[in-house]
């Protein structure tokens, strides 16, 4: 009996207690990452509605809403994803982040498992990036992959990979 109370006292403070906050990063079929080209299914040039609906809801962004960015927030140490919008609606830029937590990079969550065929992802070494493609080129911000509106940019910290992004380079 003593038992049983103590489950019902449990169950209503936790009742009271507000709800943690529900992460709200993309949600695509594919995690796939093509450089120069699209990641999680949104591509370079693709509209916004068709966008949306690949990465599912998370965003603040509608097709009707006249945004330039849309983002997706998960918890602090999960990160985030954006996408840059063009006046005419198409995608011109698509990013991930990792997470934090303080000022530390956290290389864990669900954006861990975006990744190029070659198994590029956030996280690995920007020497790593380089064996995997050897036509990649030092930028500012890290390494980079092309150049023009399909460029793939790695940037680092502390020689790993905190952010991956295509579109226009930086």
């Amino acid at each position: 009996m003593c038992r049983s109370l103590v489950l019902a006292a449990a169950i209503a403070i936790a009742a009271l207690l507000p709800a943690t906050a529900s992460a709200e990063l993309p949600t695509p079929k594919s995690t796939t990452i093509v450089p120069g080209k699209s990641m999680g299914g949104v591509s370079i040039g693709m509209s916004i509605k068709r966008a949306l609906k690949v990465w599912g809801e998370g965003s603040d962004c509608t097709e009707e809403s006249v945004r330039t960015s849309c983002y997706w927030t998960g918890t602090d140490r999960q990160g985030m994803a954006s996408l840059s919008i063009s006046p005419t609606g198409k995608v011109t830029l698509i990013s991930i982040s990792t997470g934090r937590k303080g000022d530390d990079l956290v290389y864990a969550g669900p954006l861990q498992k975006w990744k190029t065929r070659k198994k590029i992802r956030l996280g690995v070494s920007t020497y790593r990036v380089g064996k995997a493609y050897p036509q990649v080129k030092g930028a500012g911000y890290g390494v980079k992959i092309g150049r023009g509106n399909h460029t793939t940019g790695f940037q680092g910290s502390s020689g790993r990979i905190y952010q991956i992004f295509i579109g226009p380079d930086l």
